[in-house]
């Protein structure tokens, strides 16, 4: 009885340390997202500046990109606010490269990985199997 209370506690701590973990992991995942997805929509909306400053009239755009024009006026607002906060000589789109990282261990692999990354090993038993 006292091995099993034992087996309790330590899988317990041990399930709430797995989730805690993920948590976090997910939470810099999704920032990394935002950061490139933010970026990606700056590069979006310098492209239709561009197309403004080639002569484009804002409808001719909205219909190029099947934006409503409201979209499109929006768009070219941030990125006149974009283009000001860089500051001369600074290139109003900067390419970005995105670089796929490898998952991390533990991270949906199943419970044998997560048992190896917190230095244990399942023992394939639970009570009241």
């Amino acid at each position: 009885m006292t091995a099993q209370v034992g087996i309790y506690f330590d899988r317990s701590e041990k399930a709430t340390q797995v989730m805690q973990d993920a948590g976090e992991r997910a939470l810099r995942i999704v920032h990394e997202a935002q950061v490139v997805a933010a970026q990606l929509h700056g590069q979006a909306d310098g492209a239709l500046r561009e197309l403004r400053a080639l002569g484009e009239p804002v409808v001719e755009i909205a219909g190029m990109v099947d934006i409503p024009v409201s979209e499109v006026k929006a768009a070219l607002a941030r990125a006149k606010t974009t283009s000001t906060a860089s500051g001369p000589g600074t290139p109003d789109v900067e390419v970005v490269e995105v670089v796929e990282k490898e998952m991390p261990a533990g991270l949906g692999a199943g419970p044998d990985d997560v048992g190896e990354e917190y230095g244990w090993a399942p023992d394939g038993v639970l009570v009241g199997e």
